[in-house]
């Protein structure tokens, strides 16, 4: 996760014109060992009383890092520069005080893109893959129905570019996965995330609480059971 929050920084800046940022091989690194240093801090900072976790190869994650932004690099020839860069979504779409809150990477006049660094390309057409490719659906159909709402337009048109992390030898050190949606589609997004929030409402703190117990026997309740 670490290494795609990073290359995802380092994309914005580099569409926003970042001093900072810089193309070439020993300015990326730079950039991704000083974001790496500050994540770790983040990181530790939040463990309280835990010890630290062992020393972990910041080399290789920036190494990792480097090849996907190199891959990135390849495809601004075909990929301009979008209107709105890490677009935040705020909704209130339900009565109840649910709110969501979350970032669109990229908007451009006619579709939502979105980045994903990856370890290696799944086949779209295997049945392995189904779960990948709902949640990007799904995720898609999220983005472009609130992006809508917010700004009274419509875009029903979802990309994720997928990037490498490492260097390819024999596939594309990119992908594009794009899906179109339907005012169904809008519909049926909207009425889940209203079921979502009427499960959500009805999760206080007592109401979780009170399913566990002092023994041992609280290990039993699983994520399902709670909601």
């Amino acid at each position: 996760m670490t290494i795609g929050v990073i290359v995802h920084s380092w994309i914005e800046g580099y569409y926003k014109g970042n001093k900072d940022i810089g193309t070439k091989k020993k300015e990326i690194q730079a950039y991704c060992y000083k974001k790496l240093d500050k994540k770790r801090e983040e990181y530790i900072s939040r463990l309280e009383d835990w010890e630290e976790p062992d020393e972990y190869d910041k080399h290789k994650m920036v190494r990792m890092m480097y090849k996907a932004i190199n891959n990135f690099l390849q495809t601004t020839d075909n990929i301009s520069k979008p209107k709105d860069s890490e677009y935040q979504i705020y909704t209130e779409l339900c009565e109840e005080d649910i709110k969501y809150k979350g970032y669109i990477d990229a908007v451009y006049a006619d579709y939502i893109l979105d980045y994903k660094i990856v370890k290696n390309f799944w086949d779209l057409d295997d049945w392995y893959a189904g779960k990948n490719k709902s949640k990007y659906w799904w995720q898609g159909l999220f983005y472009c129905v609130w992006y809508s709402l917010q700004e009274e337009t419509s875009i029903n048109t979802a990309k994720f570019l997928e990037i490498k992390k490492s260097k390819p030898r024999t596939t594309a050190a990119v992908r594009m996965i794009t899906f179109h949606y339907t005012e169904e589609d809008f519909e049926r997004c909207i009425d889940e995330f209203k079921k979502s929030c009427n499960i959500a409402k009805e999760l206080t703190m007592d109401s979780l609480l009170e399913k566990f117990d002092n023994g041992d026997e609280s290990i039993k309740y699983s994520v399902e059971e709670l909601l």
